[in-house]
């Protein structure tokens, strides 16, 4: 057998695949959506498919069985994920395709509209979210669905802009680990310490980025999650502030200070410690150094009594 013989296998064997997931597709299709009785749907419908078939197998599968799960909640919503569904393949794996169609499907249980809108406007963002970080994306939206589908599809849409702003891949995936924590609570605060983090990542620069600062930060926010939950948005959200003006020695010896003494109050304690950075520059001297002293007596009391 020359080169051109085997090509010419090759080719065969390439067609023979194809035909064959067309007719799994055309199975799948009369599986799942035979009882729609409209004609003009089930054409619709059928034409979209087609181009489910140039996918491979499994996202194909994926897209299809989703969109039919969809079709018991709302076909218009159905026919629009399988229009979007070649386009956003591209892009997503097909645990996430499936993912992203059941996140619609629970959007159109409540409301059709904002579903529809939902799959039109595609995942084509989502590329800049680094693609191991995609999964835990997924998973904090699904926790958040369970609360709430506004912050759910929010978080989504946001995913891109904070994958931007951290700039650092392992950064982000630590992010959404503790967001996905955070969402066993609470759908709120997972999406409040979402949106403080760009803040939050700002001030770690204004350090240079020291590994160790960071490391800490994510240790201390951690910690929060682990022991209280949605408090950790709010010790979160008043980090910038509080380390304000601090070098990075000072800033990670008060992160390892906090993290000792990892309590519920100590969110509370974090609060009063951005508010009296703000009125009393150049506390603390003797534990961080840098300072002016000034008024270190009320915070140094304050701090240690755990307030």
């Amino acid at each position: 057998m020359d080169i051109f013989d085997r090509d010419k296998e090759t080719d065969a064997s390439a067609e023979e695949r194809a035909e064959s997931t067309g007719n799994s597709i055309e199975h799948e299709l009369h599986e799942h959506f035979g009882s729609v009785k409209s004609a003009t749907e089930r054409q619709s419908i059928l034409e979209l498919t087609r181009e489910l078939a140039r996918l491979p197998l499994d996202q194909a599968a994926a897209a299809l069985e989703t969109s039919a799960a969809i079709a018991g909640v709302s076909l218009r919503a159905s026919i629009e994920f399988l229009r979007a569904a070649p386009e956003a393949a591209q892009i997503l794996e097909a645990a996430e395709l499936r993912f992203w169609g059941d996140m619609g499907r629970r959007v159109a249980m409540g409301d059709v509209e904002t579903a529809v809108s939902f799959f039109i406007a595609g995942v084509s963002e989502l590329k800049d979210v680094p693609r191991e970080a995609r999964p835990l994306v997924f998973q904090v939206c699904s926790r958040q669905m369970t609360l709430s589908s506004t912050h759910a599809t929010e978080t989504l849409r946001w995913a891109p802009n904070l994958a931007k702003a951290i700039n650092n891949s392992e950064i982000f995936a630590s992010v959404f680990e503790i967001a996905a924590e955070i969402s066993r609570r609470s759908a709120r605060h997972s999406a409040d310490f979402l949106n403080a983090t760009p803040q939050v990542a700002a001030a770690l620069k204004g350090l240079k980025d020291n590994p160790t600062v960071i490391r800490e930060a994510l240790s201390l926010a951690s910690a929060f999650a682990m022991r209280a939950g949605g408090i950790a948005s709010d010790a979160w959200a008043a980090l910038p502030p509080a380390i304000d003006g601090i070098d990075a020695e000072g800033t990670i010896k008060l992160l390892q200070h906090l993290r000792r003494r990892n309590h519920a109050r100590l969110a509370g304690s974090l609060r009063r410690l951005d508010r009296t950075l703000v009125d009393h520059r150049g506390t603390w001297q003797r534990e961080f150094g840098g300072f002016r002293p000034q008024q270190s007596a009320v915070y140094s009391r304050d701090f240690r009594r755990g307030r």
